[in-house]
């Protein structure tokens, strides 16, 4: 191909992406156009706080240029017990990641709060009371791609309610191998030679089950990785005996991938154990395969990879 025909097609490639955006971009102005009567943020506080509910169920749809979120959302007593997340390209596909659970965006009071917080760009509508649906729309036409838009309902439901499963047709979690435990004399080597070994595998995409034990509660996280990216998440908290309550507050799900990415990952975790290493447990056991952490110790938790599901790219 020529060099002038290369251009050509950079030019047509680059008006078809201006002309997905500006489609994006009509249909997020057009939902506006046709929401319910708009009302004040005050006034879907009082509402909200007129429900009085417990405990209820939340199920959030965000559409933007990047990606499409589905995030369903169960609180009680104002604090996340448990949360499924997953993520649809949008017109860019490397934009389809799940980064992140945030007990701030994933309650009526939070997602009222960051609203109000916004510039004048983002609109609130209280399109129903019972149940509650709320529409935010963010359209700042001073930047770029920044148009999004946000449709919450929330359900009441009785306090134990549950969410269904993420990955509903995961295999049974088998026991735990027989895990190897590295030499302490050179466990920091041995960490090495375990990443180096999970990279050579070429293992890219996988499902991940992972339990984090601390002194108030149990978090079970299933993650879904493709190429690198995480893609979906579920997580449920519970608390442990004695515990009043178990909450999600702030997870970064970066942490769930196996490699060592930027100071993030299992293998991070397992460095950071090996180095603080306080206990009479080691701090670090191995899968004896598959060369991944499948235990780290530290002095405030346990974690634990449960299963690691290969998936085809």
């Amino acid at each position: 191909m020529t060099r002038l025909k290369s251009r050509r097609w950079q030019v047509l490639l680059a008006a078809v992406l201006v002309a997905l955006s500006i489609i994006t971009l009509l249909a997020i102005r057009s939902q506006t156009d046709t929401l319910a009567v708009y009302r004040p943020i005050g006034e879907a506080r009082a509402a909200w706080g007129a429900l009085g509910w417990g405990s209820y169920r939340l199920t959030l749809a965000e559409t933007g240029v990047w990606a499409m979120l589905n995030t369903e959302v169960l609180v009680e007593y104002g604090s996340v017990v448990a949360a499924r997340s997953t993520c649809q390209p949008g017109l860019i596909p490397a934009g389809c990641v799940v980064s992140s659970l945030n007990e701030a965006d994933l309650t009526v009071p939070g997602l009222l709060d960051s609203a109000e917080s916004r510039t004048e760009a983002t609109t609130v509508t209280l399109e129903g009371s019972d149940p509650y649906i709320l529409t935010i729309v963010h359209n700042d036409p001073e930047v770029l791609d920044d148009e999004w838009s946000l449709r919450a309902t929330a359900v009441e439901v009785s306090p134990g309610a549950t969410l269904p499963p993420l990955l509903p047709d995961a295999a049974p979690v088998d026991p735990l191998p027989d895990l190897v435990v590295p030499d302490a004399a050179d466990l920091a080597g041995a960490i090495d030679e375990a990443e180096a070994a999970w990279l050579e595998s070429g293992i890219e995409s996988y499902a991940i089950l992972v339990e984090q034990a601390d002194e108030t509660g149990v978090l079970t996280v299933w993650v879904v990785i493709e190429g690198g990216s995480v893609k979906g998440v579920d997580a449920r908290c519970a608390p442990v005996d004695g515990a009043e309550s178990c909450a999600i507050t702030r997870l970064t799900l970066g942490q769930y991938r196996v490699p060592d990415i930027y100071g993030t990952g299992l293998f991070a975790a397992a460095r950071a154990a090996a180095e603080a290493d306080t206990g009479d447990q080691p701090p670090v056991e191995l899968h004896p395969d598959l060369h991944y952490p499948v235990i780290i110790r530290t002095e405030t938790q346990t974690i634990t990879v449960l299963a690691l599901q290969p998936l085809e790219d």
